[in-house]
């Protein structure tokens, strides 16, 4: 455990930690009488502080704040109590769509041979369960006599599964100056990074699944024959099917209020630069349990850098299930 890592409690909320950051020294010391230095070896080697914010952590309620009014994104703001987990569901389109948010298991403490303690992976992904292929059989003779050949079909269950090597780090940086601090204070500030963070790993998620699909799928269909395709080779209805829009992607139609891809209900999401459509209940993407964040105070103006992040990984257990759209 790092120097940085003792200041405060791993899941300390994103208030204190902003709150110690603004306090935060680097690495001092002391000058001797020959004027040699010896730096500290019990401080921070930069001034800043790191903790988590957990995906079960509940949103902060936004404060007043002398006059100023914040337009919050609607699902950061619900009247209930909301968690980030929650918000990341209601703000990511492949999520709110279907698409499954599996939290990275924890690793097992187990005893090896030698009798010491140490931590094992446990095993997690997702499986899809597709039709199994029954086919017709030709049979010979006749009556209790006849025989056939029965092919064997590929598998039914296609699984995907968590790799730590595979995942994705997703990060976000952003600087806060002292007159913003001054001005609206640690509580407020807390807020609004917290909807922002939410708000924004659920886009970022969208992303990590689309670059997936886009790489998985095969040529892209236009987008009146990508639903068809998918129905008739999986077996999906064609109510299950949506299609997530990255940015500038394609132009969807519009009907009576709703936008539309080759017929089946469309959103847009600003994850990344793919148009997809699929059954979404057949995909998922693991995450950490928690979001990492560094502050750290720099300049002599006190102003602070924050950097959030988290690792993610795209679970496709079956390709076929999605195609990527040319054009509305």
């Amino acid at each position: 455990m790092s120097k940085i890592e003792r200041n405060l409690p791993a899941r300390a909320h994103l208030g204190a930690l902003i709150d110690y950051a603004k306090r935060a020294v680097a690495r001092g010391g002391r000058y001797d009488a020959e004027g040699n230095f010896t730096p500290d070896p019990t401080a921070p080697v930069i001034a800043a502080v790191n903790g988590t914010v957990p995906f079960s952590a509940m949103l902060p309620n936004m404060l007043n704040d002398a006059g100023f009014l914040t337009a919050l994104p609607p699902y950061t703001r619900e009247s209930g109590i909301l968690t980030v987990e929650t918000a990341v569901l209601q703000s990511s389109v492949c999520l709110s769509f279907g698409a499954h948010l599996i939290q990275l298991p924890e690793p097992n403490l187990e005893t090896d041979p030698a009798g010491l303690p140490v931590l094992a992976e446990l095993p997690a992904g997702l499986d899809v369960i597709r039709p199994a292929g029954f086919a017709p059989v030709a049979l010979t003779g006749t009556g209790a006599d006849a025989e056939g050949e029965v092919t064997p079909s590929t598998n039914p269950i296609a699984r995907a599964v968590i790799d730590r090597d595979a995942l994705q780090q997703i990060a976000f940086r952003v600087q806060i100056g002292r007159s913003e601090l001054r001005a609206h204070g640690s509580a407020v500030i807390e807020a609004q990074l917290m909807a922002a963070i939410a708000s924004g790993a659920g886009a970022a998620l969208d992303g990590v699944l689309l670059r997936a699909l886009h790489a998985a799928t095969g040529d892209a269909l236009s987008a009146d024959a990508a639903p068809h395709a998918i129905c008739g080779r999986s077996g999906v209805r064609w109510h299950e099917l949506k299609a997530a829009i990255g940015q500038n992607a394609i132009v969807p139609t519009v009907d009576a209020d709703r936008l539309l891809v080759g017929g089946v209900h469309a959103e847009h999401t600003t994850g990344a630069a793919h148009a997809i459509v699929g059954a979404w209940d057949r995909c998922g993407v693991a995450v950490e349990r928690e979001i990492s964040v560094l502050i750290e105070r720099h300049g002599i103006d006190g102003g602070l850098t924050l950097t959030a992040w988290f690792d993610a990984q795209a679970l496709v257990p079956d390709p076929a299930y999605f195609a990527k759209i040319t054009d509305a």
